[in-house]
């Protein structure tokens, strides 16, 4: 953000909301949506960004949640809504005793297998700390992208066998790691800049908006749909232009 000019950090509200009722459509389409309302809290314009807010543990039935330790200062206040929110809702509910930014930096691959990233935003620190406490196996991944700075923008589970990963950002230690357990599937850092990793999965479709999709996918067994108006913006404020539906042949 801090690269725009003021007037191109302005945000477009027509622009946005009809941006927004375009991906509701869509997902109301594909599956249930809840909307729920933003809790009324001053100074804490970041709480749309829910991926940062703490991550659900697929792997455990039922399932704990985990609510982030921000590094970020702006955004340490959304712990406790976190912390309320998701108690509110049942959830045996954890807070990060080290630095940790949420589903955003944690993925999960299959199983009790998970990806972490750390070094930006996420501390080393706290994947050790989950696999103690939820018996999970975690890939870490060192982040040293100051404008790639969560793993979601860098690494994205297409389905339980394969993932897009930018393997020139990472050692080729992190890569055979990773490799063991997922069918790795390379893609560039500009199309990461694009923001191609920072996707969606619902059921059998996913949605992006990078308008960065290859025909070449085809052959890995996705087919590509456009979506004309893309839902969201990337982590530099910029607003897509195009975005693509991939879904699993």
């Amino acid at each position: 953000m801090t690269d725009l000019a003021d007037e191109d950090r302005e945000p477009d509200t027509k622009r946005a909301r009809t941006q927004f009722l375009s991906a509701y459509s869509f997902l109301a389409s594909e599956g249930l949506v809840y909307l729920l309302p933003t809790p009324r809290v001053e100074g804490l314009q970041d709480l749309v960004f829910t991926a940062n807010l703490g991550i659900v543990l697929e792997h455990l039935d039922p399932s704990p949640v985990v609510v982030s330790n921000f590094t970020s200062e702006p955004r340490r206040g959304e712990s406790e809504v976190g912390l309320s929110f998701f108690a509110s809702m049942g959830y045996d509910v954890h807070f990060a005793p080290h630095r940790f930014e949420g589903e955003a930096d944690l993925k999960h691959l299959h199983d009790n297998v998970y990806v972490g990233g750390y070094g930006l935003r996420s501390e080393r620190e706290s994947y050790e700390w989950m696999e103690r406490e939820f018996g999970m196996e975690i890939v870490k991944v060192r982040e040293t992208d100051p404008y790639l700075y969560h793993l979601d923008c860098t690494i994205f589970p297409l389905t339980r066998q394969d993932t897009l990963v930018c393997t020139e950002l990472f050692t080729r230690e992190e890569i055979a790691e990773l490799d063991r357990h997922t069918n790795i599937i390379d893609v560039g850092v500009d199309e990461c800049y694009s923001g191609i990793c920072n996707s969606v999965r619902l059921s059998n479709t996913i949605l992006n908006s990078s308008g960065t999709a290859r025909p070449d996918r085809r052959d890995r067994g996705l087919q590509l749909r456009d979506q004309e108006e893309p839902p969201a913006r990337g982590h530099s404020g910029r607003a897509r232009d195009g975005g693509d539906l991939l879904r699993p042949r």
